[in-house]
């Protein structure tokens, strides 16, 4: 029996009108498409409950995947190996081509059949067998052209067959083979043909609103962890885009990925069972986008990743594919991230690889709290924390036994102690390893909770006299600090600690040296703490003069022109309270690693985003890290430089715009050796 429906000529029997060129394929397609057809017919006329059952099922799926059709489309053609996909509007008509393996019967049984896909997971993209269900959310009669042979699933005509309700019978269940279509649907198959492609999906008079719109959402990383698709041309009547895309193999765990539209590039490292991509300029690592840091599972979900950085495994997801859902499977795939970047980490600190500095930077600054996110935080720290590493003497340490120096002391008095003392050296990675990785102390920081403590720091003051010769600053300071802790512990515990052992020793070294040692530490130390200081040990400290203030005759406040500054403070700091003398209000963001130190607010509500750099004389340089140059590219006009020196601090709005940097390969910072602003004379 033959039947016409709209455009397509439909038969539930074999027919010897032949569609494009036959083939012995073709034919041996067309009795499968026949007896599959026989099969289903069948089967629903006996059991017609079912079928209204599965007429629910795919309502159901339709709106569940609505926004998905052209993910769920996408996924398939690279199942199947298509390098190129393209989708095309005629008339009310849409067509999806591939030019990927052409249907065999089993595809056209799995694709009639719900949950029977063959594809067995983690060796594709789909494998639950129910996706392509989606597509009937945008419309009821679906041409499919395939090795020669068009086939159709059509809802009017299967309840026209079997003499039902169109709301009983599914769209995508009987196949009907198709004997012929009109001109305009073959001419253009027939193009589509001559362009390579092997596979056409007809969506006759297609619902283009929702399916537009997911056009337009499109972005490129819908291509990044697919595994053959690297083309993609869509011509509709609203959206007028193409894609394409290059992936370079390094090796068999890492890959190139290059946007030949924007030109940019994605650095992918991969394992067995999962693959991240970090954003690259030239040679560089940088965030990328907080819209593009998102989990994919192959095609990106809408779920967030904690760092700057795309993650892809076979995580599982709810219907719609658009959130990831946590089960044992979701659970093992965060697992095997968490083991590459691990290994990404240990590769950096071991084998000193050039993206180390960046990579430690992107997995400091965590953004997404959500559950698979706090997960994979955990995972993470636990393999990071038992990552072997070298410390200079080649002694081998677990990263978690690694001692991290305390806030208060300036980057450049942990490089002195570092470069200088032998106890320091014994306990440090190898001196390169701090000369290319900027921050690395920050990000080990965060998977170590073993620090220098006061009986350390003693242990050094006595052993180590180098530092007081050298630095008698830095050992006046970490002196204070010692005196300052162990005062208070006698205040709470009415004893002193066992940690100050050694502190008469130290004391000594002080009296021995020259007399500034002691101005140094009179200033350090309050009062009350020189005073408990000669109780503990003897050692005497003139007291300092209590300044004394004339108040005027007259009600007027007296303002200094210059900010007070703590002179023993750290930079960011004293930073802060410039920004307070100058009437703004600030805060020390330091510790977040985000690409400024402190965030100031003016009186009027403008935003001042700061980067503090400590520095010894005017002729000194200083560098900035990719990712402050990152954020001083974002903020602009908003973005300034503070560099601190002792008795001023100098003030640069817009550094990129204003300054000229070098970039150097040694530690790919950007260096700025020469430099003028708005100076500010410090007290």
């Amino acid at each position: 029996m033959l039947h016409r429906h709209n455009r397509v000529m439909l038969s539930t029997r074999p027919c010897e009108v032949r569609t494009m060129q036959d083939t012995e394929s073709s034919i041996t397609l067309k009795e499968a498409i026949q007896t599959i057809s026989d099969n289903f017919i069948q089967e629903a006329r006996r059991s017609p409950a079912l079928l209204s059952d599965m007429a629910a099922m795919e309502k159901y799926m339709a709106e569940s995947y609505s926004g998905r059709v052209f993910a769920e489309l996408l996924q398939n053609a690279d199942d199947c190996h298509s390098t190129k996909v393209g989708v095309y509007q005629k008339g009310n008509d849409l067509f999806f081509a591939n030019n990927g393996r052409p249907f065999n019967r089993e595809d056209i049984t799995a694709i009639c059949r719900s949950g029977a896909s063959s594809k067995k997971r983690g060796q594709g993209i789909g494998y639950r067998g129910v996706g392509f269900k989606s597509s009937t959310h945008i419309s009821d009669e679906i041409i499919i052209w395939s090795n020669g042979v068009s086939f159709s699933f059509s809802k009017s005509y299967c309840a026209h067959v079997l003499n039902s309700a169109e709301k009983d019978v599914p769209t995508v269940r009987i196949p009907f083979y198709v004997d012929s279509v009109d001109g305009d649907i073959y001419n253009f198959i027939s193009e589509l043909n001559n362009k390579g492609y092997t596979t056409v999906f007809v969506f006759v008079d297609a619902k283009m609103e929702e399916f537009i719109s997911e056009l337009e959402s499109t972005k490129n990383d819908y291509f990044i962890f697919l595994n053959n698709i690297l083309q993609c041309d869509i011509s509709t009547s609203q959206v007028v885009r193409k894609f394409s895309a290059e992936r370079i193999m390094l090796n068999e765990n890492e890959t190139f990925y290059v946007d030949n539209n924007t030109q940019e590039n994605w650095h992918i490292y991969k394992s067995k069972s999962c693959s991240v991509a970090i954003k690259q300029i030239e040679r560089d690592y940088i965030p990328c986008a907080s819209t593009d840091a998102t989990y994919h599972c192959y095609l990106p979900t809408l779920d967030k990743t904690p760092f700057a950085l795309k993650i892809n495994a076979d995580f599982s997801t709810d219907p719609s594919r658009k959130h990831i859902t946590v089960d044992k499977i979701t659970g093992d795939a965060i697992e095997s991230v968490a083991k590459l970047l691990a290994c990404l980490c240990k590769d950096a600190l071991t084998q000193h690889r050039s993206f180390g500095a960046q990579l430690f930077t992107l997995l400091s600054a965590q953004s997404s709290f959500s559950k698979t996110s706090q997960l994979l935080i955990s995972n993470l720290k636990e393999y990071i924390s038992e990552t072997g590493i070298a410390l200079q003497n080649d002694r081998k340490i677990l990263l978690s036994q690694y001692k991290t120096f305390p806030n208060w002391l300036e980057p450049s008095e942990i490089m002195f102690l570092r470069s200088k003392c032998a106890y320091i050296k014994k306990v440090s990675l190898p001196e390169a390893v701090y000369k290319q990785y900027d921050g690395v102390d920050t990000f080990i920081a965060s998977y170590s909770k073993n620090k220098f403590e006061l009986k350390d720091f003693e242990e050094l003051l006595e052993q180590d006299e180098q530092v007081l010769k050298t630095m008698p600053d830095t050992y006046c300071k970490i002196l204070a600090r010692i005196v300052r802790e162990e005062k208070s512990h006698s205040a709470v515990y009415h004893t002193f600690s066992n940690q100050t052992k050694n502190l008469p020793a130290c004391i000594s070294n002080v009296s021995k040296a020259d007399s500034r040692i002691s101005t140094v530490l009179q200033e350090t130390l309050s009062n009350s703490e020189a005073k408990w200081l000669s109780e503990r040990t003897g050692l005497k400290l003139p007291e300092k003069e209590t300044p004394k203030v004339e108040l005027p005759l007259t009600k007027t406040t007296v303002v200094s022109k210059r900010p007070i500054v703590s002179k023993w403070r750290s930079a960011e700091q004293q930073a802060v309270q410039i920004e307070e003398f100058l009437g703004n209000k600030a805060i020390d963001v330091s510790k977040k690693n985000i690409g400024y130190d402190i965030e100031s607010t003016t009186s009027s509500g403008e935003k001042r985003y700061i980067e503090v750099k400590s520095l010894q004389k005017d002729s000194s340089t200083f560098a900035i890290t990719n990712n402050e140059y990152t954020s001083a590219h974002q903020l602009g006009d908003e973005y300034y430089i503070c560099l601190i020196f002792e008795g001023k601090a100098i003030y640069i709005q817009n550094p990129l715009k204003n300054l000229s940097f070098e970039k150097r390969i040694r530690q790919w910072e950007w260096i700025c050796e020469e430099y003028s602003g708005e100076e500010i004379e410090l007290m």
